[in-house]
């Protein structure tokens, strides 16, 4: 009895042992392979919208390791299994027959040639790194194999393989292997490709070039005699295959995108596939482009670039060049496309949109175009010519600088910034007084980026795609902006210039920042944006360097590689017609005579009414002007004219002979006690000191009129340029250096008073 109770307890505690062993055993099978198999740091790779490689960064340990794909080349995939486990889709990591095999040829050849391992079980070989033979390590990657097959599926294995696979070298994986040996993607691998890398993993040293390269070629076409026996190959296959040279040294890794690889890297994508929109073919089109434009550009010292092109429908990046192929000391590591530059005039547009759409500006409108002080700050326009008034249509395709600076003091430059960072300008860091009226002309930074982004929003929603923003821009004033860049003249009509100006309508846009260091270009059309920067990335100015001349041709070089596409529709839906005067491009009004339907934004009714026209009064033989107070009113004769400024009209008549001026007054009217304003100061010959203030700037002296008529507009002109204009209350504060200064004040009538003073210290 007492060995009977000995035993039952034995057998009790054995049971329990067992059940214990089962349990820990389960425990550890369950959690045996860790949530990633593979953590050794891989490439960091851009690939193209069709998957091919557009850009890629060696691993932090120094290897070609590609990240791992979603799919597998069939004809890897076939080759493969039928060189190292041809019935994987039927074992459960271990395969009986294939170790029965392996333990065939070993006893055979008395030696270990063979060791009868699954494709499941090579995976768990490669994921320990054990690279020496040992049964016993060879019976735990049997263990983890089965693991290995319940947690992941039979594809998700294969692309575990084919993704760490060594394959020669410092060239693991087959994706990186298929750049390495063949130049191509993986999926585009010949019959005898697949078969060399199918074989390699299993002598991975043979594909060096001096190597015992016959055994790799044994290898491989041994393999492609079975691919023909199990008749995945024809006879014309396999002869051509056999026929096919063994790659020689490995390709350089295509870098044909190499700045955005660099941006993604920067952005936290390090060691990841990032795959694109981008199209490879167009890619390495303006590559070859942009080295053609080096070459040009490089003459006058000017070595760097950026291009970039956008698919408006999608928001694609189809094109990435960030910089030219200059050598390393003139900057080529530099991405152009995200680097923040002076904006020159590229701006200009979104200013006449956002006008556009407040009711402030027609088309058509009359600006005026003469020299201008304001506040000290005096722009000059690029050819230094004025015309005295310029339709602003016109101005903006012509990129003239005085009535653009002109608008923006109207419209307002905290207003003005506001407008440009909802519509996506990240670089504007600065309060709106530090950027001042020059924010039009250069004083703020952009990116190329940026600028893209921006233009495509507005030919987003010309496309009628209201999800991207564009500001507060309505489709009527996008459109009529685009319009007006299709105005610009390009350079020249010789060439691919004749080209486009007859077959293709592009909107377009240069800009030139001070001191020839930034040329700009932008294009537009319902299909793409093409954005361009041209310059040193040291901030070096050459001479001669514009958007015009080198941003330009280049900005059109593009183009020509792209598909030819139509233009956008007038939104009639979305506008509505307005009459404006013919000759002012303001509103109609009773004294305009002549007028024209218009289409314009439906906040068109918001916009001014003709100032330039009005009723003058003259004598009964027409020969001077008059008025009630100096002429009797029964004998005048009434004319309605337009009539412009005197400082415009200056620079108006050799631009327009067919314009009339003001008569003269008539001598009864030009006593003293009947002018209808005065200057109140400063007076003839007076003497100004001007002090500086208690923080050190200089101060400014206020100049001050009166006018009869509440109603009069006064324009004020200091030493021949233009100060500006009061209506109502006429005080105008100026800034005179020391010296001699002539003060010339006219009102709408054409009548004029002129002070003549000195100022003696401007300190």
């Amino acid at each position: 009895m007492k060995k009977a109770g000995i035993r039952s307890l034995y057998l009790k505690w054995r049971k329990r042992a067992v059940l214990f062993f089962f349990i820990v055993f389960a425990a550890w099978y369950i959690f045996c392979l860790p949530a990633e198999l593979f953590t050794d740091p891989t490439s960091t790779i851009v690939n193209d919208a069709r998957g091919d490689l557009l850009a890629a960064m060696i691993s932090d340990d120094d290897q070609w390791h590609f990240p791992a794909g979603d799919s597998v080349s069939e004809k890897y995939r076939v080759a493969l299994l039928e060189f190292e486990d041809r019935n994987f889709y039927k074992h459960i990591g271990i395969s009986f027959r294939g170790l029965a095999r392996a333990v065939v040829q070993n006893i055979k050849k008395r030696k270990l040639v063979s060791g009868g391992s699954t494709i499941s079980m090579q995976v768990i070989r490669m994921h320990r790194k054990r690279t020496g033979r040992n049964i016993l390590d060879k019976l735990y990657e049997m263990v983890l194999a089965t693991r290995l097959e319940i947690a992941f599926s039979k594809n998700e294995i294969l692309q575990m393989y084919a993704a760490h696979a060594p394959l020669g070298g410092n060239v693991i994986g087959i994706e990186a292997a298929s750049w390495r040996y063949f130049g191509g993607n993986s999926h585009k691998l010949t019959w005898a490709q697949a078969a060399t890398l199918a074989v390699l993993p299993n002598s991975p040293a043979l594909i060096h070039p001096g190597r015992n390269r016959s055994a790799l070629r044994s290898k491989r076409d041994r393999l492609l005699k079975r691919l023909l026996d199990e008749e995945y190959l024809s006879e014309i296959d396999y002869e051509l295959a056999v026929a096919e040279p063994l790659p020689e040294k490995p390709l350089p890794i295509p870098q044909e995108a190499y700045h955005l690889l660099q941006h993604e890297t920067n952005m936290g994508r390090k060691g990841q596939r990032i795959e694109t929109g981008m199209n490879g073919f167009l890619q390495r089109r303006i590559n070859e482009i942009a080295r053609i434009h080096y070459e040009r550009n490089r003459q006058n010292e000017i070595h760097n670039l950026g291009a970039l092109v956008l698919d408006v429908h999608s928001g694609e990046c189809l094109a990435y060049v960030g910089n030219s192929d200059c050598p390393p000391d003139r900057g080529v590591s530099v991405d152009m496309i995200r680097a923040e530059r002076s904006s020159g005039s590229i701006l200009k547009p979104f200013l006449y949109a956002h006008m556009l759409e407040s009711g402030e500006l027609s088309p058509a409108m009359l600006l005026m175009d003469v020299p201008t002080r304001i506040s000290g700050y005096s722009p000059e326009n690029y050819n230094k010519r004025y015309e005295g008034m310029v339709r602003a249509d016109m101005a903006l395709a012509r990129s003239l600088n005085i009535p653009a600076v002109r608008q923006l003091m109207q419209h307002g430059v905290p207003r003005f910034k506001d407008e440009l960072l909802r519509m996506g300008m990240t670089t504007l860091h600065r309060p709106a007084q530090d950027y001042g009226l020059s924010l039009i002309l250069g004083g703020a930074e952009v990116s190329l980026w940026d600028l893209a982004g921006m233009y495509r929003a507005m030919a987003a929603r010309l496309n009628g795609n209201d999800s991207i923003p564009a500001g507060d821009l309505s489709i009527g004033s996008v459109y009529l902006t685009m319009s007006a860049m299709t105005r610009v003249i390009r350079p020249g009509l010789e060439g691919n210039w004749a080209l486009f100006e007859n077959n293709r309508r592009v909107a377009w846009k240069t800009g030139t920042s001070f001191g020839a260091r930034d040329a700009w270009a932008i294009g537009v059309t319902p299909d793409f944006v093409v954005a361009v920067w041209v310059g040193n990335a040291n901030g070096e100015g050459r001479p001669g360097l514009s958007g015009f001349e080198y941003a330009a041709p280049l900005l059109f070089d593009i183009y020509n590689s792209l598909p030819q596409t139509g233009w956008f529709h007038r939104p009639e839906r979305h506008m509505k017609q307005y009459v404006l005067c013919s000759r002012s491009g303001y509103r109609k009004g009773p004294e305009c005579e002549d007028g024209i339907n218009s289409w314009l934004p439906q906040t068109g009714d918001r916009l001014p009414v003709c100032p330039y026209h009005t009723t003058i009064h003259l004598s009964q033989d027409k020969q001077f002007r008059v008025w009630s107070d100096c002429y009797p009113v029964w004998e005048m004769v009434h004319e309605k004219r337009f009539v412009l400024p005197p400082v415009a009209e200056k620079y108006y008549i050799p631009h327009h002979p067919d314009y009339r001026s003001l008569e003269r007054l008539h001598p009864a009217c030009r006593e003293a006690d009947q002018m209808p304003f005065d200057i109140v100061y400063p007076k003839q010959d007076v003497e100004v000191f001007i002090p500086v203030n208690q923080d050190g700037s200089k101060g400014k002296a206020v100049f001050e009129a009166v006018h009869k008529d509440p109603g009069a507009i006064l324009y004020w002109h200091l030493d021949d340029i233009y100060l500006g204009q009061t209506k109502g209350f006429h005080q105008i504060e100026v800034r005179p250096g020391q010296g001699i200064h002539r003060l010339v004040v006219t009102d709408q009538q054409g009548i004029r008073e002129e002070r003549k003073f000195e100022v003696l210290s401007a300190e």
